[in-house]
């Protein structure tokens, strides 16, 4: 819903992002600190999808909260995931 609201907003409504629908949510924990590889793999997928096909960003997230920080993984961190 906050995806939506924010494609329809002033100044992005009508953008080619907003149209083509490459407007991306990222929660900020993996933009900063330890997380940010994982951050950047997204945004690589996203932005360059055939260039970075061999990249799994939801699996070096998922090895991030395993095995670095010994905790179970709970899911999605940016939104769409593909």
């Amino acid at each position: 819903d906050a995806r939506q609201e924010l494609m329809e907003t002033f100044g992005i409504a009508g953008t080619k992002a907003a149209v083509n629908e490459r407007v991306y949510f990222i929660a900020d924990d993996l933009m900063y600190g330890p997380q940010q590889p994982v951050g950047v793999m997204y945004m690589a997928k996203w932005f360059h999808p055939k260039r970075f096909d061999d990249l799994d960003p939801e699996e070096e997230n998922r090895r991030y909260w395993e095995y670095f920080m010994d905790l179970e993984y709970r899911g999605l961190y940016v939104y769409p995931e593909e």
